[in-house]
This record gives structure tokens, C-alpha cells and sequence, in this order.
């Protein structure tokens, strides 16, 4: 915003368009209509065509923020009361106020002292979905909106909602409304939808499907037709930023005209801040006036490659920043080599280290999603695969990030002296490298962290269990540190810095009651003493140490066993159908090259081999077994879905080496039409009846002398060498297969819902999280 009398450069006045020249001129008076919108103080910025948005042919085609006066490093540039919409995580949904973000349940615990003692969120006695932590919350959410969408959302009480698709009913139905001012919106409708990008990539078909369930949502054709509201969840899709605790804590996702207008850079000028629902754009070093104000949508430190990736898949394009014209030869990119000058590492090391770095990228994602346990042994694994080889250094991803995780990991569980010497090691020598402006968001927020885990060792009785280390005078030292830098990190306002003005008054007033008034020379010459003691610390942690080699076998087990068990469900009801028969080769071939696949990216690891069982053949041929097409469409449909997509067919196709794609597609049909009629007869609520066992069909036979094999159990008992866990008789039994007990379908109490509305909502979920929404 530009305080009034502010006039428009000129250089840039000719790029303006009328919308930007009209947007400008509403900045000396107001940018949003409803109060709560409102920004706090006049902002020194306008919006104008940027040159970093270019098309083909080279030529502006998008806008930017730009400073219309200086700024120095860690000012406040912008300050905002609260984005134009925001949509919490689902498992956010049950711990965090939706009015405030207040987060009741954080797992950064004694770092989040900001949050008052004692707060509770309840929940909307309507819709059921949002909870407050106040009547005031309430009713301010109520005013802002709540009071129409909360009809709307009612009857879908109880399902989970992915938070994109719920933050574009919550803007639809606002602006149904009136409560959403046209000159929002117009600049809402600016930002890019991306549209052709999600048809070119085969995503649209997504977008398109909750453009068309959008008149169960009470939004009517005739006020939003299905390509408008499409091109609406497009741009949510890709201009939505991240709502973040003031420590950092990701909690869902926030859509503004002006904030979405901020173009990425890999060398931000700027960074986002939050407190609760404000929104503050500070800077990160200076900015001249008329230069554009950039921040990063990713995280910065990772490798060029990376970097570039995630940008082209998630918001569509190729970074030209200064620091990606330096392509792969900066910090992120290098490589421990030897101290010697003649050294030159060539091209085929180059890209053993790269596929390297790939493996671990891959196995630190997959780790992410196991249990605590699980999560601290792959972490501890990944911390030995980078140290052993001696190339990796320790600030380059992922192995920096990995002990982030780390961290946070051990303080769940307790272990909070290991998790020191990690944090100690993490601050001697990754957070000075990767962050090397003092005040840097991230630096302040992990020092903290440190700072209270030193707190809680000083209060206890074994300390680090080190002589000589006085852990009081070190959590000192470091709120110290923080409390330098949070004003230029987080502002003098936020309720961060003022948490931690309060801790370390709280500590000056510890220390006096302990040793009265020290004499400054005496307490420097401790300090600095601790100091070093601190950075001793720092070579505590020994990333070289491996993990036992049975707890590394367990770990891949579980890995692959979370890999496989969709497959493994659906062969689960395999007994259900037979008629016609077809052959399956490609998911046993699969399933085989996901396993293998797994083995590769753990090589490094030096986990013992573990082998797969040989492949199953009907017969000594060497064939492999076939599947009637009704069983294969019985997997299918236990997947969730009816239909495959051209990409499932290319996998097969690239599995199997011999037949294509559109062979595949061919062989497949008759399964996608059995699927969809299986699905419609369990819809219709059919119960299946699977084939009785053989020992249950049969009749008692007397056990004869001749010993009984292990292939099959033909009455009831066994003799002494039979290790199944069931010795006892079998009941004779009637003749006739028996009828097993019924399971009911499951029961859709809402008649208001759509008739696909489970198989949506699953749906759009999935797709948010493979799209990288999160």
C-alpha cells in the first residue's frame, strides 16, 4: 500500500495498467472493504508488471510487489490484520482455533510459551468441522462468514474435507454473499489459474471434478458456472502460502490478492512472518526503492536440481533468479574433495554422488510417514549414509534436514540429552552456513528451541553429565542471542518476541536471587568459558555410528511392507469371483520392481541383503499364474477406484517390455466394466459370498498311518510334526456350503450428499497430497 501523497514513479507508472493505476489510487484510502481486512499501517509497496514473469516469447505477463521508498534489513514492509481467506490442515481442524490459529496441542513444547496456559478449543455445536477458543473467535468467524458456510458444510459433518477444496467454498460463498468487495475479487481473478498447466500434466480432471459438485455446496450454475469455479480451485491450488505458528509450525494454507502477487526467488529480499492471523512481509536484507520484493515459496538450501523440480511441478515454472543462473555451483551443491588443488572430481563420481543424494531424498521422504520409533532409527541411518562417504557436506540436504527431524523426534520420546548433542551440532556448524543472516526466521526460531532445551537440562539433576558445563549460563546465553534478533525476525510486536523478552527478564531475575549482582568482568570470563564448552559440545553427535543390523532389517520390512499392502488388500478378496480368466503378469512384476526399487535406494545404507521369494508358477513350467478378469476387477475395485489412467497403462507397458500401452489398454476393458459393475452391486448393497475351505466342505475322515503332508489338512486333526496353530477336530457339518454372517454396506445417513460424495471427497484428498498441497 502507498501512503498518501505517495506518487508513482515513473519508470514504472508506463508498465500500469488501469486496474493497477485504480488499485494504487484505492491504497491511499483503503484496500479492503470489511474491517477485519484492513491493513494496519500504511504499506510502502505497489503492484506493477514484473520481469520476472515472462512468457515464451520472453514479454511481461504477470505482476509483482515493489518498494516505493527504501527499506532496510529485517523492516517491516507490509502488515496485514488477516489474509482474505485461510484454510487449517485436517488434523489441525481438532487442536487449532480456525478465527486465531491458536495451536493448543504443538509439538515444539516449552518453545511455544506464547500460547496462554491452559487454552482449549471447542467446537462449532453446527457444522461440527471448525472449533474456536473463545465466544469472541466464534463470533468474529460467524461475522466474517461462517454463518453461511456453516449451513453449507452441515450435512458433510464427519468427513474429512481437503482444506483447498474448503477454502474455495469458503471464498464462492462469501462472495455469494457481499462479503467480499468487488475490488477483491477482480484482483483475486488476476491471479493466474494456471489452468493449461493442469491439463497438460492430466491433473484438470480433478479440478474439473469439484467444479462440478459445487451445486451440492449450494453454489448454483447461474451464479458460478463449473469453468469459472475450476479456474477458482486452480488458482487456490497455486497461489495459496503457508499459515505458520511464530515458531514455525506449518498449519494450513492461506489465498490474499496482495500476497499472492509476491513473485519466488531462491535469494529472497523478504520473507513471510505470521501472528495468529496477521500477515507482516518483512524484509531480509535491504531493499531499494522500486525494486521488487521476493520471497521463497520452497525451502532455499536445497540443491539446484531440487529446487527447480519442485517449482516446475508445483507452481509450473523455471526459476531465472541470479542465484539459479549460477545453476548447480553454489554452497547447496558442494561436495567435500580433498585439500589438494591438482583434485578434480570427474564426471562419473559426479553423478554417483548425485543418484547418491537422490536415494536419500527418496528414503528420508518415505520415513517421514512411519511411526516415531521407525522415523528416529531411518534418521540415525540416513545421518551414518552421508557421513561415511566422507563427501557429504553436513549443511547439504537432506542431510541437514534429516536431523532437524531428528530433533524433534528425540523430544517426543524423551531422549532429550541426545537430542542436545544433535542441536549442538546443528548450531556449530549448519545454522551459520545455511543461514547466515543472524535474524533469519529459522536461525532465531532453532536457537530458541536449543535455548529452552538448555533451560530444561539446567533444571535437572544430571545435566548433560559433562564437568564443567553450567547448562543455566548457556540457556542464558542463547535467549540472549534470540532476544538480539526476534525485533528484526519477527517484530517488536509479535508474541514471540515478547515470549522471549519475558524468559530472559525471568532468568536476569533467577540469576540475582541466586548470586545477587555478579561482578561483570567475573560473569563475562564464565561466559565465555560456557561458550566454548558450547562449541566443544558440538562434536558430541557421531553421525557414523550405525544402527544394529536387525533394527536396519525391521526397518525395511516396514518399508516395504507399507509399499506393498494396497496390493496385498486387494488379492485379500481374491476368492470372491471366477469365471473368464486373465493374465496378471505386470502386477507380480510391480510389486517385484517396487521391492527392488526400495533395495536400491537403501544400498548405501549397508543394510544386509534381503531377498524376495521366487516367483509363484502354476507349474514346473515356469509360468506364472493367472487371475480371472472378475478377480483382477475385485483388486481394482478394492483400490477405490473404477478406471486407470494412460499412465497406469505406459507402467505396465514399461514392466512388462513387451507389449504396449495400448495393448494393456485393450486386454483391460472387459476388467474396467466388470469393476463398475462390481462396484454398483456393492453400492446396491450385494453381500459375497467367498468358497467355504476345504476342510469345512469335506467330510470327517479317520487319520490314516500314512503321515499327512503340509500342502493340505484334510480332517480336522494332525499329527505331531503339523506346526499350524490349530490342532482341534473339525465339526462335522451338514451338507451345503454354510452361509456366512452378512457385512452391511457402509450407511450414508445424509440423503443431501451426492451420490459419489465418499469416493470425492477421497478423491480430491488423495490428489492435493500427491500434487505436493501441503
Amino acid at each position: 500500500m502507498v501512503p498518501s501523497g505517495t506518487k508513482l514513479p515513473h519508470d514504472n507508472a508506463a508498465q500500469m495498467s488501469y486496474l493497477d493505476v485504480v488499485l494504487f489510487a484505492s491504497h491511499q484510502i483503503h484496500l479492503r472493504s470489511d474491517e477485519t481486512s484492513l491493513v494496519t499501517a500504511p504499506a510502502a509497496y505497489y503492484i506493477s508488471k514484473s520481469n520476472i514473469c515472462v512468457n515464451s516469447k520472453g514479454e511481461s505477463n504477470g505482476n509483482g510487489v515493489f518498494a516505493s521508498r527504501r527499506f532496510g534489513a529485517g523492516e517491516e514492509i507490509a502488515s496485514f490484520k488477516r489474509p482474505l481467506v485461510s484454510s487449517l490442515e485436517t488434523e489441525r481442524l481438532l487442536d487449532t482455533c480456525a478465527n486465531c490459529y491458536v495451536w493448543t496441542e504443538g509439538s515444539s513444547t516449552g518453545t511455544r510459551l506464547y500460547v496462554p496456559e491452559g487454552v482449549k478449543v471447542e467446537k462449532c455445536s453446527a457444522c461440527a468441522r471448525f472449533r474456536y477458543c473463545s465466544k469472541a473467535c466464534q463470533k468474529a468467524a460467524w461475522n466474517r462468514g461462517h454463518k453461511y458456510e456453516c449451513k453449507v458444510l452441515k450435512p458433510m459433518a464427519g468427513r474429512g474435507l481437503p482444506k483447498a477444496f474448503l477454502a474455495c467454498i469458503e471464498l464462492l460463498t462469501r462472495r455469494k454473499n457481499g462479503l467480499i468487495s468487488d475490488q477483491d475479487w477482480e484482483m483475486l481473478c488476476r491471479l493466474p489459474s494456471h489452468i493449461d498447466d493442469f491439463k497438460r500434466n492430466g491433473t484438470y480432471g480433478n479440478i474439473e471434478m469439484m467444479a462440478m459438485g459445487a451445486p451440492q455446496f449450494s453454489l448454483p450454475p447461474s451464479l458460478f458456472d463449473k469453468d469459472f469455479i475450476a479456474a477458482m480451485y486452480a488458482r487456490v491450488m497455486s497461489n495459496a502460502l503457508t499459515i505458520i505458528t511464530p515458531t514455525l509450525d506449518p498449519l494450513g494454507i492461506i489465498l490474499d490478492p496482495i500476497l499472492g502477487s509476491l513473485n519466488h526467488s531462491c535469494d529472497p529480499n523478504a520473507f513471510i512472518m505470521m501472528d495468529g492471523p496477521s500477515v507482516s512481509i518483512r524484509t531480509l536484507r535491504p531493499v531499494r526503492k522500486d525494486k521488487e520484493i521476493f520471497i521463497s515459496y520452497i525451502d532455499t538450501t536445497y540443491p539446484y536440481q531440487k529446487r527447480q523440480e519442485e517449482l516446475q511441478t508445483r507452481w509450473f515454472f523455471t526459476c531465472r533468479c541470479a542465484k539459479c543462473q549460477e545453476k548447480a555451483t553454489l554452497q547447496e551443491d558442494n561436495w567435500l574433495v580433498p585439500a589438494n588443488f591438482d583434485f578434480v572430481l570427474d564426471a562419473e563420481a559426479k553423478q554417483a554422488m548425485v543418484q547418491t543424494q537422490e536415494h536419500t531424498f527418496a528414503v528420508y521422504e518415505e520415513l517421514q510417514k512411519l511411526d516415531t520409533e521407525h522415523v528416529i532409527y531411518g534418521l540415525k541411518q540416513i545421518l551414518a549414509s552421508c557421513y561415511e562417504p566422507r563427501f557429504y557436506p553436513v549443511y547439504r540436504q537432506p542431510y541437514a534436514e534429516a536431523r532437524d527431524v531428528l530433533i524433534v523426534s528425540l523430544l517426543s520420546v524423551g531422549k532429550y540429552q541426545d537430542a542436545w548433542a544433535q542441536c549442538a551440532k546443528r548450531y556449530k556448524y549448519i545454522l551459520p552456513k545455511l543461514y547466515p543472516v543472524p535474524f533469519h526466521p529459522v536461525r532465531a526460531v532453532q536457537t530458541w528451541q536449543m535455548a529452552m532445551l538448555a533451560a530444561y537440562l539446567a533444571s535437572t539433576e544430571e545435566g548433560v553429565g559433562a564437568p564443567g558445563v553450567n547448562m543455566g549460563l548457556i540457556a542464558m546465553m542463547l535467549v540472549k542471542q534470540v532476544l538480539d534478533v526476534a525485533h528484526l525476525s519477527h517484530g517488536p510486536n509479535n508474541a514471540f518476541t515478547k515470549s522471549v523478552k519475558a524468559k530472559a527478564e525471568e532468568m536476569i531475575e533467577e540469576l540475582k536471587r541466586s548470586v545477587g549482582n555478579p561482578d561483570n568482568a567475573v560473569m563475562n570470563r564464565e561466559l565465555e568459558v560456557q561458550r566454548d564448552r558450547l562449541m566443544e559440545m558440538g562434536d558430541w553427535a557421531e553421525d557414523g555410528k550405525l544402527v544394529k543390523p536387525l533394527e536396519q532389517v525391521k526397518l525395511v520390512e516396514k518399508a516395504f511392507m507399507q509399499a506393498a499392502c494396497l496390493l496385498i488388500r486387494g488379492f485379500a478378496c481374491c476368492s470372491i469371483l471366477s469365471t473368464q480368466h486373465f493374465e496378471i503378469s505386470s502386477y507380480t512384476a510391480h510389486v517385484r520392481h517396487l521391492f527392488e526399487r526400495q533395495q536400491q535406494a537403501l544400498h548405501h545404507f549397508t543394510i544386509p541383503k534381503v531377498t524376495m521369494a521366487p516367483k509363484a508358477a502354476s507349474d514346473n513350467t515356469g509360468r506364472q499364474k493367472t487371475y480371472s478378469a472378475d478377480v483382477v476387477a475385485a483388486v481394482l475395485c478394492s483400490t477405490g477406484t473404477t478406471s486407470l489412467t494412460n499412465k497406469n497403462y505406459e507402467m505396465m507397458s514399461a514392466l512388462d517390455g513387451k507389449k504396449t500401452a495400448t495393448a494393456f489398454q485393450h486386454d483391460f476393458r472387459s476388467v474396467i466394466a466388470k469393476a463398475k459393475d462390481l462396484k454398483a452391486r456393492l453400492d446396491g448393497g450385494e453381500v459375497f459370498e467367498p468358497v467355504a475351505p476345504a476342510s469345512s466342505r469335506a467330510k470327517t475322515k479317520k487319520q490314516s498311518d500314512t503321515p499327512t503332508t503340509t500342502r493340505k489338512r484334510k480332517g480336522g486333526a494332525s499329527s505331531d510334526s503339523d506346526e499350524t496353530p490349530s490342532k482341534k477336530k473339525a465339526t462335522p457339518k451338514k451338507k451345503g456350503t454354510p452361509k456366512p454372517a452378512k457385512i452391511s454396506p457402509p450407511a450414508f445417513d445424509d440423503e443431501a450428499l451426492p451420490f459419489d460424495a465418499e469416493e470425492f471427497i477421497k478423491a480430491e484428498q488423495k490428489w492435493e497430497e500427491e500434487f505436493g498441497f501441503n
